[in-house]
């Protein structure tokens, strides 16, 4: 798995996982069926996670691969990382 395709699992769970938890507790309020509550979670956290997984995450590695990673993608190429200083900082 590429360091962009985990960082939009883990951004991609952080909205499926309340978004569905939310919609089941919602069904729930309406009705006390099973099959309604699992069919709307499921949903709710589907919608979610595969935009977030399974597009951004590929087209942010695809761009990776091609070397199209600008300054504001979820994860740069350790190549385009700004170099660390490694003294003090200089005093204006």
């Amino acid at each position: 798995m590429t360091p962009q395709l985990r960082a939009a699992l883990i951004r991609s769970l952080y909205i499926a996982v309340p978004t569905g938890l939310l919609a089941a507790l919602t069904t729930w309020q309406t009705t006390n069926n099973t099959k309604a509550i699992i069919i709307a979670a499921g949903t709710a956290f589907l919608a979610p996670f595969i935009i977030r997984f399974g597009g951004e995450g590929l087209y942010d590695t695809n761009r990776a691969q091609k070397g199209e990673v600008k300054a504001g993608d979820v994860q740069p190429l350790p190549s385009q990382l700004e170099p660390q200083l490694s003294g003090p900082a200089p005093v204006r």
